[in-house]
């Protein structure tokens, strides 16, 4: 962002919650798709996983960035 000229007004670490249940699929089992019951059953606990997020020791997958626009 800094070299597109924004200066960065706020960094969000986001969607830990994912992290365990890709390295199992993708990684442990191999598998290149989830199934249509883990996407049903993330999707169910999508509130309860809003409510730890932040709290999981592990790392972020996603970014949200807000940036200013220099004058």
């Amino acid at each position: 962002m800094s070299a597109a000229g924004f200066q960065i007004a706020e960094l969000t670490p986001f969607n830990r919650v994912t992290w365990p249940g890709w390295y199992l699929n993708s990684r442990l089992l191999r598998r290149r798709r989830l199934s249509r019951l883990q996407l049903r059953l993330f999707d169910l606990l999508v509130p309860f996983w809003r409510r730890i997020d932040d709290r999981l020791p592990w790392p972020a997958t996603s970014l949200i960035a807000v940036g200013i626009a220099a004058h």
